[in-house]
């Protein structure tokens, strides 16, 4: 065993040498001692560094009826803890209800505004045939008044010169 340990300090104190940052320092040899004594302190194989040492200590019939009475306390509590998840699931639900009523609600708004939008719409169109058509009949009644008109005209011509002339220049008549 000290062979060993004489082993290790020597290959710490080559690892330490080759990697020292100050290798030609004064205090190497300080330092060579301080990391093989915690290296000692470290694989000495006693637990230095246990918080706690264990001791035994009896478990009582006191001690038993404390946890019984704590996991009683600890089933309630979470009884009534499930018993507000409940109430709150509850809650959740029926404003979810209210949510998708608001939601049926808008898609009928919606649905009455498209078709109020889509029968007005129709209604433009139908007026629009409807009051044009009236128009559309006076105006073949004054075309064909104008026709018979312009040929009476052009009748009465061949017996004037000066109407004949008259149309001449306004283009009715052609020579």
């Amino acid at each position: 065993m000290n062979f060993t340990i004489k082993y290790m300090n020597y290959e710490l104190f080559r690892l330490i040498e080759r990697y020292s940052l100050f290798p030609n320092c004064k205090f190497f040899r300080m330092k060579q001692l301080t990391i093989f004594f915690i290296g000692l302190f470290i694989f000495s194989g006693k637990p230095y560094f246990s918080i706690a040492e264990t001791k035994e200590i009896p478990f009582t019939l006191d001690d038993r009826d404390r946890i019984i009475r704590l996991e009683e306390k600890v089933e309630s509590l979470r009884n009534e803890i499930n018993a507000k998840f409940e109430s709150q699931n509850v809650k959740f639900d029926s404003q979810q209800i209210q949510i998708n009523d608001l939601k049926n609600l808008f898609y009928w708004g919606f649905g009455v505004m498209v078709a109020l939008m889509i029968a007005l719409f129709g209604y433009i169109v139908w007026d629009r045939k409807t009051v044009l058509k009236p128009v559309e009949k006076a105006t073949r009644n004054v075309e064909l008044n104008l026709q018979k008109l312009i040929s009476a005209l052009k009748e009465k011509a061949r017996t004037d010169v000066q109407l004949a002339e008259i149309l001449r220049t306004n283009g009715l008549l052609e020579t």
